[in-house]
């Protein structure tokens, strides 16, 4: 399925990231139908993603479901154990799409025609923040990226668009790590 990429650097200070935050639309919560939230690390690289070695499932430190919802909104990721993030390091949350097809074609999909892939489904849509002055970055330290159908590497975003995203950490751990 399709994914979308956000580029984020840590503080200066080590910490756990306990869940994600972001504003999306998702056409399937109405199904059950989540899609999944990775954290790839990137190290000193802010643009590690766009390389072809790069498989998310595999090298993702952490992952979580996020169901969202129909309606553009702001839904949160939470990640069960927290993982510990390295200070001042560079990651990205990964938002892959559900894959599809699915048993018949279920709404929101749409058949185009009698054929059996001819089942269409809308998107699940990250919004995508754009800076409102020309030259500025709504968040300067990170990329959006963005990876079509088949996905076989990311593409990143113009320069000064990011997705809309918001993460939470925590300087303590309780629990195992």
């Amino acid at each position: 399925g399709q994914s979308a990429a956000q580029g984020f650097v840590t503080s200066a200070s080590p910490g756990f990231l306990v869940r994600a935050r972001l504003h999306l639309t998702n056409p399937y919560s109405f199904i059950g139908r989540p899609a999944q939230v990775y954290v790839v690390a990137g190290g000193t690289s802010n643009v590690a993603i766009l390389s072809p070695s790069i498989n998310v499932e595999r090298d993702a430190v952490a992952s979580a479901t996020l169901l969202g919802g129909v309606i553009p909104d702001w839904y949160d990721a939470a990640f069960s154990p927290p993982v510990r993030l390295e200070a001042s390091r560079n990651y990205f949350l990964v938002l892959k799409l559900p894959t599809f097809p699915i048993d018949g074609c279920p709404a929101p999909c749409i058949r185009r025609d009698a054929g059996a892939d001819a089942c269409e489904c809308p998107p699940v849509r990250w919004t995508l923040v754009d800076s409102v002055a020309p030259g500025a970055d709504p968040y300067a330290q990170g990329f959006a990226f963005s990876c079509g159908e088949a996905c076989p590497i990311f593409t990143q975003e113009a320069v000064g668009r990011d997705h809309a995203f918001q993460v939470y950490l925590s300087d303590m751990c309780i629990g195992p790590s």
